[in-house]
């Protein structure tokens, strides 16, 4: 009997002392998410990556959540370059992480290997224009005087995209943009929230109900404060002025002001930009097609694919360092709120048409879509509604484009 109480009491110190070092890892974690929040994705991969091989920790329950966030921050590292036009680089990092064999079993694997496919789907859009405009170049040089004006006007005119719009503008920024926006199928899906499958549900989101869209296109990204200024030549955005911020969403922009917006990117672009009807919002968020039905854009564990109240530091961060969803959009929710077409009635819901609806009856406000920055997580719901006066202005306030 003594024996077995000895051998208890070294069992219990064992595992005291197993826990005391394993409780080091809840400090690096909190250490990391602070590098996060302030959009340091590089310093707070190197920090995990240090302790993933660590002898003493390798049988803590944290490890697997380790393991989880190193590849999470990985992706979000891979989005950083990608957003640079660095292609390449992001598909070595993902690679290199998809190839480690502690690596496989973890959850974000599936995730990890889906952004390979989009990284290398860029790279060969990016080769083929490279490929067009040496033999642009060519043509152009062997051709005489009038040929080249006559061939330059039409590589204007169909400058390709790599989705099969046609962009008549130069400016690889806008350009650029025209590139990423997504074609999104169209189908049948439930729209809006009650209680019954939704604790979080409020009265404006009633009653589920069945909506059925046609084919559109959707922007991957918010507009950035980058595009906006290409266009109007001004940025009105409060985050301005940092390092990065050419990457993070425009706001303080009202929905009259992105009309303005809109007006002089179709008549550089020759294309017909709109904001999203909030039905087509709701669609593109909750994944069309390809839905898995998650409470947020892409996934049901908020900090996966939401920048809010929570983790964004009170700040906005530059578009695509999330997850994306289903189709490949990324902050859909959280990061800024965004502005949809339709006017704003907090019934609407019961009386909407089926077929494409878009609510065109004049209200005080627009509608208002996907939550922010400075949000609790029930605001960024795919199914939250929220408005706004069209004239209205807020550092969480920006805007997606559609066709």
């Amino acid at each position: 009997m003594k024996q077995l109480k000895i051998l208890i009491l070294f069992l219990w110190a064992m595992n005291l002392s197993v826990n005391a070092q394993c409780g080091d890892l809840e400090i690096f974690f909190d250490t990391a998410d602070e590098w996060v929040a302030e959009g340091d994705y590089q310093k707070a991969l190197d920090l995990l990556e240090k302790y993933k091989d660590v002898s003493k920790y390798q049988n803590c329950p944290q490890m697997k959540v380790l393991k989880s966030k190193i590849l999470g921050l990985a992706m979000q590292k891979a989005d950083e370059w990608v957003a640079d036009g660095e292609y390449q680089k992001a598909l070595d990092l993902l690679i290199e992480y998809r190839d480690e064999p502690d690596m496989k079993n973890c959850p974000e694997m599936k995730v990890l290997k889906s952004k390979i496919t989009i990284v290398e789907g860029l790279i060969g859009n990016n080769n083929n224009t490279n490929n067009n405009t040496n033999n642009n170049t060519n043509n152009n040089t062997n051709n005489n005087t009038n040929n080249n004006t006559n061939n330059n006007t039409n590589n204007t005119l169909s400058t390709n995209s790599g989705n099969g719009l046609k962009c008549k503008s130069t400016n690889p920024i806008i350009v650029n943009l025209v590139n990423n926006m997504v074609k999104v199928d169209g189908g049948t899906f439930t729209m809006g929230a009650t209680k019954a499958h939704d604790m979080d549900a409020v009265d404006n989101e009633a009653p589920e109900h069945q909506v059925t869209l046609s084919d559109f296109y959707i922007g991957k990204y918010e507009v950035t404060q980058e595009e906006w200024e290409a266009v109007m030549g001004e940025n009105p955005s409060d985050f301005k002025g940092k390092p990065d911020s050419n990457k993070r969403p425009v706001e303080q922009v009202s929905w009259d002001d992105c009309q303005d917006f809109i007006k002089k990117l179709n008549d550089l672009t020759g294309l017909n930009f709109r904001l999203p009807t909030e039905a087509e919002w709701e669609y593109a968020a909750r994944g069309g097609t390809k839905s898995n039905h998650y409470k947020y854009a892409g996934s049901n564990t908020l900090s996966s694919v939401v920048w809010y109240g929570g983790n964004s530091g009170r700040s906005t961060h530059p578009v695509g360092k999330k997850a994306p969803n289903e189709l490949g959009l990324y902050d859909m929710s959280g990061n800024v709120d965004e502005w949809c077409q339709d006017w704003y009635h907090s019934n609407y819901y019961k009386n909407s048409p089926s077929s494409n609806p878009c609510n065109t009856v004049t209200t005080s406000y627009r509608v208002r879509r996907g939550g922010s920055w400075g949000d609790s997580a029930r605001y960024c719901r795919v199914s939250n509604r929220d408005n706004n006066s069209p004239g209205g202005r807020n550092s969480n306030l920006g805007l997606r484009l559609a066709l």
